[in-house]
């Protein structure tokens, strides 16, 4: 391992990533693609992060490539004018449904990726390649298959008139459990826009998500529906993930201040349904 060239490229994470056991992208997808989880997420700060890490540390190893272990994220969310796959998503619909075209820019891939609900609060998700020059827009072809997912999946019409609804960049670290079958993304330097509005998330704010294969472990572990290999974790982010014990940050969806984002990957929140999303104007 370079050890200059990986302090360089993740230098404003390395209090995060440095001390982690390395693990490459094959023996993920072996260990724990996960295609198909239960997944929770909590917005937290560094401090909930800091308690954490040494727990971290002895059930995680990371996911390193080319001596890099911080990875940037493009990602263009997709929706209706009414927002209606953000507003069923946070309502719990079971037959909610994501849209969105993700750029790994560090390793130079691009997919459009349909997330649908499958069984006892699964998320499965679907996707194919795409071009990244068509990363802006969904082709005709991308509009097929994601109507073509809904449908197979749910046996039910397709009536989203689907169009850009929210930018996302951020740097991610992926943990993978050393036993396999659980993962954890954790997201900084985050980055909402869209055509009329842009929000900066404080460089100590981070979105955790954990995903576990396992539905009837996941349930018996918490009632939130996470699982029982990294229990301490758990219960830490629980107590401490929309606050990390301070004062509450706000959470990131349209029934905050009119500069909050109305999609995308934010923490377990019961959004209602206003006339308009607030940052779609």
């Amino acid at each position: 391992m370079n050890i200059m060239k990986l302090y360089c490229q993740d230098k404003g994470l390395r209090w995060l990533t440095g001390g982690f056991a390395p693990i490459s992208l094959e023996e993920l997808n072996s260990k724990a693609e996960m295609m198909s989880r239960i997944d929770n997420k909590y917005v937290v700060d560094r401090w909930a992060l800091e308690r954490i890490l040494p727990a971290l540390l002895e059930e995680f190893d990371i996911l390193e490539i080319d001596d890099r272990r911080a990875f940037t994220y493009d990602t263009r969310y997709f929706d209706d004018p009414d927002c209606s796959a953000y507003y069923e998503h946070h309502q719990g619909l079971r037959k909610g449904f994501k849209v969105r075209v993700r750029r790994y820019s560090d390793a130079g891939l691009c997919f459009l990726e349909v997330k649908v609900k499958g069984k006892r609060g699964m998320t499965v998700k679907n996707r194919q390649s795409y071009d990244p020059a068509d990363l802006g827009e969904l082709t005709p072809e991308a509009f097929d298959y994601a109507k073509g997912v809904y449908t197979g999946h749910y046996d039910k019409a397709f009536d989203y008139d689907l169009r850009p609804a929210l930018d996302i960049e951020y740097q991610r670290i992926t943990l993978v459990a050393k036993e396999g079958g659980e993962r954890m993304t954790i997201d900084g330097k985050l980055s909402f826009r869209n055509e009329k509005k842009r929000l900066e998330a404080p460089n100590d704010v981070f979105i955790v998500e954990t995903k576990c294969t396992w539905p009837r472990i996941c349930r018996q572990s918490s009632p939130r529906g996470s699982c029982a290999a990294h229990q301490e974790v758990l219960e830490i982010l629980h107590r401490h993930g929309s606050s990390g014990g301070r004062q509450p940050l706000e959470p990131l969806h349209a029934d905050n201040a009119d500069a909050a984002p109305c999609h995308g990957n934010q923490a377990r929140t019961g959004a209602s349904r206003p006339q308009q999303c607030r940052l779609n104007g």
